[in-house]
């Protein structure tokens, strides 16, 4: 558990990288005035200091948090028996349970529980194995939900989330975390995330899938990966966030497709090894479209757009070495359109005007 908070740390170190910028088809060209002016375009303040701190304090919080309550609960577990049924049932709340935490407290592996239209005060822990829960209408839980259990579905909730000083004093929407092990099998879907330090995210995890789900206003990222690898991020939307997707600390071999990051700082954030991006939408940020730091053998492309970014479309640190970079737009950029201050990375078949070190 100490890890998380060197994890986090170096995520915030991360997002805070120099901002320049470069240009495309003829390396050997020297600089016009227009592309020194280009290299000097950073993107707004990211507020170092401030968001290390708060990393660094939701780190520390959710190490405590988890191992009280991971102790508590399994005081509870062992006497209920109800957490050994034989056979899945079919949970409601608030019919069987007026809250969602005592529902999956009730709950063994395999169960559905089902929850109806209202408001819920909750911050729920999600210790159970194997267990859905989704809403039937429209549900709205302010707090938030943290899975400590593989094969979790959070599906079609609204969630606004809050600070809470049993809940580790942080506002996420849905944190995925493995303990002893990687958390693996999660499923977070169609829900809407909204306010918050951050959406969803994944930490000590592998193979998860996080699918169309809304996030926005968030004051750090949408969906946030840590020590994360083999995951699937499909179809989501993330705005008015710091970064939309940010990755950091051995992030790799997942895959990126079909989000919309617009309309952040930085639309995707990209860190590690083998990790395969296509046709994300990641247009109209007030800084990069997309950052790639202390990366190498990852694919971006087909299909990725990174237009109208107040900084770069897509901007590759020094630190992002061997890459792959093809059938991408990046055009209109107040920066360049690509920037690649990286070493051995490779790219074809993009549509880009403003370039360098291409």
């Amino acid at each position: 558990m100490k890890r998380c908070c060197l994890l986090l740390t170096i995520l915030a170190m991360a997002l805070f990288s120099g901002a320049g910028c470069e240009r495309l088809q003829n390396p050997t060209a020297p600089e016009s005035n227009d592309a020194i002016q280009k290299s000097q375009i950073k993107p707004p303040d990211y507020n170092a200091a401030e968001a290390r701190a708060k990393l660094d304090a939701i780190a520390a919080k959710v190490r405590a948090w988890v191992a009280q309550h991971q102790a508590q609960h399994a005081s509870k577990r062992a006497s209920n028996p109800m957490t050994t049924a034989a056979s899945s049932k079919v949970i409601t709340v608030p019919n069987d349970y007026p809250t969602i935490q005592q529902a999956v407290d009730a709950a063994a592996p395999g169960d559905k529980i089902k929850v109806k239209s209202g408001t819920y005060n909750e911050f729920v822990l999600v210790d159970v194995a194997k267990i859905e829960i989704s809403a039937v209408g429209h549900v709205v839980v302010k707090g938030g939900l943290v899975a400590l259990a593989d094969s979790v579905m959070i599906d079609h909730l609204s969630i606004e989330p809050l600070p809470n000083s049993d809940f580790f004093n942080a506002a996420i929407g849905v944190l995925a975390f493995g303990l002893s092990s990687f958390i693996t099998g999660v499923e977070i879907k169609d829900n809407t995330i909204s306010g918050g330090d951050a959406g969803v995210v994944l930490l000590s995890s592998s193979s998860c899938t996080v699918k169309a789900n809304h996030v926005s206003g968030a004051s750090i990222g949408g969906i946030v990966l840590s020590n994360a690898g083999g995951h699937i991020l499909d179809g989501n939307t993330a705005t008015g966030t710091l970064f939309g997707i940010g990755m950091s600390f051995d992030c790799d071999n997942n895959k990126i497709r079909g989000n919309s990051c617009s309309s952040n700082v930085v639309g995707i954030l990209l860190e590690g090894t083998g990790n395969q991006l296509s046709s994300n939408t990641c247009n109209g940020n007030s800084g990069f479209g997309i950052q790639v730091i202390t990366a190498s053998d990852n694919t971006i492309g087909s299909g990725n757009t990174g237009d109208d970014n107040g900084g770069d479309g897509l901007r590759l640190e020094a630190d992002a070495v061997n890459n792959v970079v093809q059938k991408n737009t990046f055009l209109n950029n107040v920066g360049f359109d690509i920037n690649n201050l990286g070493s051995g990375n490779t790219f074809f078949k993009n549509k880009a005007v403003n370039t360098s070190g291409v």
